[in-house]
């Protein structure tokens, strides 16, 4: 398998209402697939989901974001929501 050693640098931001914070429902949305040009078939993407405010009302309102790639990866990521100081740093 090829290595690639150059450092890239991507971005793309993911728009969540806020009544999926609070429907009764689980809710779940995804970015497009992004590619990676420099390694044929990668692509990379962000798919989030939220607990559903009725199952457990510890969790209501708590939503999950999940950084997902098509192959094997090592990489680094900053996760932040928007209008506020929420930063999550992925390595």
């Amino acid at each position: 398998m090829p290595t690639l050693l150059t450092a890239l640098t991507d971005s793309c931001s993911l728009k969540i209402p806020e009544t999926a914070l609070s429907t009764e429902a689980v809710f779940e949305m995804s970015t497009a697939m992004r590619p990676i040009s420099q390694v044929e078939g990668l692509y990379w993407f962000i798919k989030s989901c939220t607990s559903a405010a009725g199952s457990n009302h510890e969790r209501a309102g708590i939503f999950t974001v999940y950084v997902l790639c098509t192959k094997p990866v090592k990489c680094r990521g900053l996760i932040s929501l928007q209008n506020t100081a929420i930063q999550c740093k992925l390595f």
